[in-house]
């Protein structure tokens, strides 16, 4: 029955207070918007790492997911609709293309085994942590010339034990090991201002494990684990020192891009530290009766999934990055990843060394008028590698919003292709190195 309502109708069934009153993680999309292409980028940075070994992680632009083992939670859980913010495994968003993982952790006081650890957001518990590295280690050992930035982040909602939590340092220095960044590598050759993707690929190096503060500062069995002793025996480094990171806490996808705009231009000379910029809309509580009446009939949402259906509409934040490709954006972190598979593939492209020509350019509508494009083609060309056509009209500035185009490229001194593509209304175009 379900497969047969629109997606916007299933999302207001699902978000309704007065339907779904618990909130349940019912009716979570799960596909982009039609006309998206899914593609998987598995091997893309140890790819670019061969290609560009000379580029430096700070000026890499890298998808990133935000709670990204919320999906562990069950969808039947209270309130699960509002705390899940990826609906794909760990695997699945690595291979999408994510190299920034965000992972939230809680535990129970009362235990002293890292069994008993798990995924959390806020009040709502999911997985095993160990299956969530189980996962990480998998990838990196399949594909070892990637690097994987990995924040983990406890929550106090979730007490954990002193034996708990160094259990959860053991378990990362134990999975990961010489594959870590070190605090000797800190010290030496790994500066963020400097690192490039070839000084880590050479040194086969795969995790930078960052950790927040509040999992340090105890002691256990006569020891303290402090941040120093944490990052010097275990490899995990405390992350305000080495990422800028900023939650917008708005659920006004206007709001959320403008502060982000503020934020990387008040971060762009931060040379010696990732900048993470976080397109993370928060759902808010009603604010009056008109708000809480649309809370009611699912016009109004409190669940992260509706919210993210709003900001990747294409004239949204994929339009917003476009037009600022040439910023220096870094760590760029995500809800539903899968939801967005052209953007995370756009900015994986803005990183490629090579370069794209429009050799030849044209569009004709059905009446028989032909248009020479090329010149404005090679003008959206984005970082001189990338283009991204969103709106065939708006783009080419065309009077007409059907027809064909008939483009001819290169990349580098590569053979030219030629390719003839039908647009509509709703028909995007991404021509890039991957």
């Amino acid at each position: 029955m379900t497969s047969l309502l629109s997606d916007d109708y299933k999302d207001r069934i699902g978000s309704s207070l007065a339907i779904n009153c618990c909130q349940f993680g019912l009716l979570l999309q799960n596909h982009p918007r039609s006309g998206c292409t899914v593609r998987e980028h598995r091997d893309w940075m140890g790819k670019l790492a061969d290609s560009a070994p000379d580029k430096k992680l700070r000026d890499t632009v890298i998808p990133g997911t935000h709670d990204s083992a919320s999906v562990t939670i069950s969808k039947w859980s209270l309130f699960s609709g509002v705390g899940i913010c990826q609906n794909i495994t760990i695997r699945e968003q690595l291979h999408r293309g994510a190299r920034y993982l965000d992972i939230r952790i809680g535990g129970n006081p009362q235990s002293t085994s890292i069994c008993d650890v798990f995924i959390c957001h806020g009040i709502l518990k999911g997985g095993p942590f160990t299956l969530i590295i189980d996962e990480i280690d998998e990838f990196i050992t399949e594909y070892s010339g990637e690097f994987i930035i990995l924040e983990v982040t406890y929550e106090s909602d979730h007490v954990m034990s002193p034996e708990q939590r160094v259990g959860v340092f053991r378990l990362l220095s134990d999975k990961f090991g010489h594959r870590m960044i070190s605090n000797d590598d800190l010290q030496s050759w790994f500066k963020v201002k400097k690192v490039t993707l070839g000084d880590i690929k050479s040194r086969s190096k795969n995790v930078l494990l960052l950790i927040h503060d509040r999992i340090c500062g105890f002691s256990c069995d006569g020891c303290t684990y402090d941040d120093c002793t944490v990052a010097n025996d275990f490899h995990c480094h405390k992350n305000v020192c080495l990422m800028k990171n900023k939650w917008h806490n708005t659920q006004s996808t206007t709001q959320l891009l403008e502060n982000n705009e503020k934020f990387l231009n008040n971060t762009a000379r931060s040379y010696d530290f990732i900048v993470n910029s976080q397109f993370v809309l928060t759902p808010m509580p009603p604010s009056g009766a008109s708000d809480a009446m649309r809370l009611l009939g699912g016009v109004k949402s409190l669940r992260p999934v509706s919210l993210v259906r709003q900001l990747y509409k294409k004239d949204v934040l994929e339009t917003f990055v476009r037009d600022r490709a040439d910023n220096r954006w870094n760590v760029i972190t995500l809800d539903f990843i899968n939801l967005c598979p052209q953007l995370c593939r756009f900015l994986i492209c803005l990183n490629s060394p090579r370069v794209l020509k429009i050799l030849d350019a044209s569009v004709s509508a059905h009446d028989g008028k032909h248009i020479d494009v090329t010149q404005m083609m090679n003008a959206l060309v984005k970082r001189g590698s990338t283009l991204f056509i969103l709106d065939f009209q708006h783009d080419l500035k065309l009077e007409f919003f059907e027809g064909n185009l008939t483009l001819t490229y290169r990349f580098d001194n590569d053979k030219s292709e030629l390719i003839e593509v039908p647009f509509y209304t709703h028909s995007e175009l991404l021509v890039c190195d991957a």
